[in-house]
């Protein structure tokens, strides 16, 4: 799996989380999963070490040596 770059759109970023687009769109409006973006005019960044650490907090039974 390549590398992801450390700045994506919301394609990139639902690709990489693997959600669909629709749902990061979703989480904008609602914060339901509070998935962190930041918003420059209507584009919508995602950094990808936010997005791993995200990942990280939601992710359940983690392995000890992993963490």
């Amino acid at each position: 799996m390549p590398i992801a770059p450390d700045r994506m759109d919301r394609k990139q970023a639902a690709a990489f989380l693997g959600l669909s687009p629709a749902t990061l769109s979703q989480d904008i409006v609602t914060r339901r999963h509070r998935i962190p973006v930041a918003k420059i005019g209507r584009r919508c960044v995602y950094d990808r070490t936010l997005l791993e650490s995200w990942l990280r907090a939601h992710t359940v039974n983690i392995p000890a040596e992993v963490k």
